[in-house]
């Protein structure tokens, strides 16, 4: 299991995004869906997809960590919650779809983003 996490690459998460992109699109033409969970969801979808497309466009000469492409993410499921909160459950889905693009978020800064730093000594 470990193995197949490490080698979680690029293509797979923008793939990922993409379809969540795709959903959150989706939900905001829908007239039967309020426009707060469908923009959280397109919010959290679309942050990492400009981090990976500055990244192909121009690479930092560093490596930071990308602070505010997690934030963004963060925000865009506060907003679905407070969505869900107003308008009820029925959009409880889009934020399970949220978090799972925030946890592919944070296997592609475990497994690739931090890939320079020294292995740590085994005992």
């Amino acid at each position: 299991m470990l193995a197949m996490l490490q080698q979680f690459s690029t293509p797979a998460l923008a793939i990922a995004l993409l379809i969540v992109l795709a959903v959150g699109l989706g939900q905001l033409l829908n007239p039967a869906v309020p426009e707060l969970p469908a923009v959280g969801l397109i919010i959290t979808a679309s942050a990492p997809l400009l981090f990976l497309l500055r990244l192909r466009i121009a690479p930092p000469p560093e490596k930071r960590h990308p602070v505010t492409t997690s934030a963004a993410m963060g925000l865009g499921c506060a907003m679905i919650m407070i969505g869900i909160q107003r308008f009820g459950d029925d959009h409880r889905w889009l934020l399970g779809l949220a978090l799972a693009a925030l946890c592919a978020w944070m296997l592609y800064q475990r497994y690739h983003f931090r890939s320079g730093r020294e292995p740590e000594p085994k005992d």
